[in-house]
């Protein structure tokens, strides 16, 4: 799927992605992402890459004049080295010999890495080949044998300057950072569209957008966290509640928590003695007829259901009143059933 619009953010702030009765806006995106239409969120941390490096130990001579063979394969290239000895050809000399050959061979992929020594051959993929990824070397010869070892595991670059200006259009590669690290965020979503209806109803179209965020900014953590806050619980997340794609949010109350109504499932994961609370978003926020169930599976403690936000939307009710005690282990299910007024039913 080809990215649908994306973002470079090189000094991120957490304030870059804000959400407005279940619709998000990031920075830079042209259009809001509706979280009941989100169906992956993911992250790819940058990684500068590491090249392939691996050895193979020689040991015993030619047991008669003759060709060593090294054959080394990158991808589905495959080229082939000879080195013609005496009999009793060590493996030192052998090693030195097939690095000879190898050295003739320039535009190959893979080289000599500089710690060869004695009877031991060590090759490594070239940087600028980075992203071809692993290689593998056998040699072959009439009284030799060899041990295989790895001596730097292949790691794939990501995020990289180079490969982000890949991704984006020609007119936004100048605002690609040359000295950033870059976190690449990937949100998949559905959007229904108007000009798209099969027998009456619309069809959602896949959307998938992509945030490209330095990492090295100050404020990096602060966006992240954000994100994390808003996204967890895609149908691609663990926390999704039985594969329906319904997003879940869970809360450790150590202190008094600002819910955000973005979420299907919010669960008090522990509730710290004398009843801290969950508060609630503002009513003239929230869609006439959203739900959420609330689960306090604290085993001990009971929290509060506060409607007016600290004093801030003080015309928020639920049930008649301020707030709503919920009883350790207690499950609700609130509805906004018109601006100002909660609602609830107990579940268990």
């Amino acid at each position: 799927m080809a990215l649908f619009d994306y973002s470079i953010l090189n000094t991120p702030v957490a304030t870059d992605a804000t959400v407005a009765a279940g619709l998000v806006s990031v920075n830079g995106l042209s259009e809001g992402i509706d979280l009941n239409f989100v169906t992956s969120y993911t992250k790819t941390a940058y990684a500068a890459g590491v090249v392939s490096k691996k050895q193979l130990t020689l040991s015993g001579t030619l047991a008669e004049a003759g060709t060593v063979t090294l054959t080394i394969a990158v991808g589905l290239e495959e080229r082939q080295y000879q080195y013609t000895g005496v009999t009793g050809a060590t493996s030192d000399d052998i090693v030195t010999g097939l690095l000879a050959r190898l050295a003739f061979d320039a535009d190959f992929a893979v080289v000599e890495d500089d710690t060869s020594a004695g009877a031991v051959l060590k090759l490594a993929l070239k940087s600028e080949e980075l992203a071809g990824g692993d290689f593998t070397m056998v040699v072959e010869g009439d009284g030799i044998t060899t041990v295989a070892a790895e001596n730097q595991a292949y790691v794939a670059p990501a995020g990289t300057p180079d490969l982000v200006k890949a991704e984006v259009l020609a007119a936004d590669v100048a605002s690609v950072s040359g000295t950033g690290e870059y976190a690449k965020y990937v949100i998949v979503y559905d959007e229904l569209d108007p000009d798209n209806v099969v027998g009456g109803d619309r069809v959602g179209k896949k959307r998938e957008v992509a945030l490209f965020v330095d990492e090295t900014s100050a404020d990096y953590a602060d966006l992240e966290s954000r994100l994390d806050e808003i996204f967890e619980g895609t149908v691609s997340d663990a926390s999704a509640i039985g594969g329906l794609g319904l997003k879940y949010e869970g809360v450790a109350l150590s202190t008094s928590y600002d819910f955000e109504g973005t979420a299907s499932l919010l669960v008090a994961t522990s509730v710290a003695a004398g009843g801290d609370d969950i508060n609630l978003p503002s009513t003239t926020g929230l869609p006439v007829g959203y739900s959420c169930i609330v689960k306090n599976s604290d085993g001990a403690n009971s929290m509060d259901l506060v409607a007016d936000l600290n004093g801030v939307d003080t015309d928020d009710t639920i049930d008649g009143g301020a707030s709503l005690a919920v009883a350790a282990g207690a499950v609700y299910i609130i509805t906004v059933t018109a601006v100002n007024t909660w609602i609830s039913v107990q579940l268990a």
